[in-house]
């Protein structure tokens, strides 16, 4: 006869370890940010551009809406969705909760992944928490015009990860069409498919190859403008410093830590003095990640960490707070997310391992990027975390409709004529 103890480890080892791993993630998720989930919020253009635009505009036209140069198809979707289900009252709840699925998606894919380096449970595990803990990454959460960002992880998830069987093939599939029709950063990752499907000689990668090829056709054809505010380039050694701050500092020593490390880095160069730190770490771990890349010869970290190598220097070049603006803290928080979950989790590869001393170091680090994860976790910034009520503003609407809504962050304002 079963004991109640043999039921808890089932459902920790086997069955019940995707779910709980899930639910974990977006317990973490909303801990990181108790703010918006008590108080409710619209995120800056979230509120001053889409849900006025699903309140105005034929359902067709919003739907379809490009803003910033690109379509943001779930941005664009979500406040129509609430605005027809709930009254205004209640609105920043319901695309919180939209955002916060298609933010799961990701932890989804680790959860039931079928490879066999993520079957043991305790790496299995180590992979969700590397999601929902990353430093200086809550910016993208909890709000739906950053879910682009979410699923571009799950194209390079599924790029890295083994084919999936039918019922998980028609969720990936589907993930591969949305993602670039959410964001550029999904289009980036076009021709690595295409790359992966040619080297594999395999027609299913070329179905994948041709599903997120299709999205960015039609992202790039129908929508794409570009912007002339974005980037505008990147010195190459300004561009090593943002990583080695960005990529390497902030993970290793969370963000109280490496603001002094930002505030050095910005003294040094606004001091024409040239930042030899920065540049040799940069360089030294690059040579050192790849090498233990060829030794481990593990296909999940090595396309993870392409992806991450593609994504992170045209992120860099083309933000919109470009330059040295982002060798401070927090700035463009957005464009470090996937290079710092990539690089994370192909290092959780390379852990996986059994190749010495890689392994031990890997497994070492992990940890550690772990531990100062969770350290990390009740010190989002504030300006993240704190906010006007929604409840309030709407009843400040309400009485005189000629308010502006506060929104979050501080100055963006939502003005509506009607619901």
């Amino acid at each position: 006869m079963p004991t109640s103890k043999s039921f808890l480890l089932l459902f920790f080892k086997k069955e019940g370890l995707p779910a709980f791993l899930i639910l974990l993630f977006a317990v973490l998720v909303c801990l990181r940010l108790p703010g918006p989930v008590l108080y409710g919020r619209l995120w800056a253009e979230e509120g001053a551009v889409f849900y006025p635009n699903a309140a105005s505009l034929p359902w067709r036209t919003a739907l379809l809406a490009p803003f910033g140069g690109y379509l943001n198809l779930v941005a664009n979707a979500a406040p129509m969705l609430a605005r027809h289900i709930v009254k205004l009252e209640y609105v920043p709840w319901i695309t919180e909760l939209i955002a916060l699925i298609f933010q799961c998606c990701p932890a989804v894919i680790l959860a039931t992944s079928q490879d066999e380096w993520l079957r043991p449970p305790p790496v299995r595990a180590a992979a969700v928490l590397l999601l929902a803990t990353a430093p200086v990454t809550e910016q993208v959460f909890l709000h739906t015009l950053h879910s682009q960002f979410h699923l571009a992880l799950c194209a390079a998830l599924i790029l890295a990860l083994d084919i999936p069987g039918r019922r998980l093939g028609f969720f990936y599939g589907a993930l591969l069409l949305l993602a670039p029709l959410c964001g550029p950063a999904g289009c980036l990752l076009a021709p690595l498919f295409c790359a992966r499907a040619a080297i594999d000689r395999s027609w299913p990668r070329a179905l994948q190859a041709a599903l997120i090829g299709a999205g960015a056709a039609l992202q790039f054809l129908l929508f794409y403008t570009p912007i002339p505010t974005r980037g505008g380039g990147t010195r190459p050694i300004l561009l090593l410093c943002i990583v080695y701050l960005k990529q390497i500092v902030t993970p290793l020593l969370g963000r109280a830590a490496s603001q002094h490390v930002a505030e050095s880095l910005r003294e040094q160069i606004a001091l024409h003095r040239f930042p030899w730190q920065a540049v040799l770490v940069t360089g030294t771990a690059f040579m050192l990640f790849t090498v233990a890349l060829l030794r481990r010869r593990h296909a999940a970290s090595v396309w993870m960490f392409a992806c991450a190598c593609l994504l992170a220097p045209i992120a860099y070049c083309n933000a919109l707070l470009g330059g040295r603006l982002l060798l401070i803290i927090g700035n463009g928080a957005r464009y470090n997310f996937l290079p710092e979950l990539l690089c994370a989790l192909a290092l959780l590869g390379i852990a996986s391992g059994t190749t010495p001393p890689e392994r031990w170091i890997a497994r070492g680090a992990v940890v550690w990027l772990l531990l100062v994860g969770v350290h990390d976790i009740p010190d989002a910034m504030e300006y993240l975390n704190s906010g006007p009520s929604w409840a309030r503003e709407v009843a400040l609407w309400r009485h005189d409709h000629a308010h502006h809504i506060a929104l979050w962050p501080a100055g963006w304002t939502m003005t509506l004529e009607s619901e």
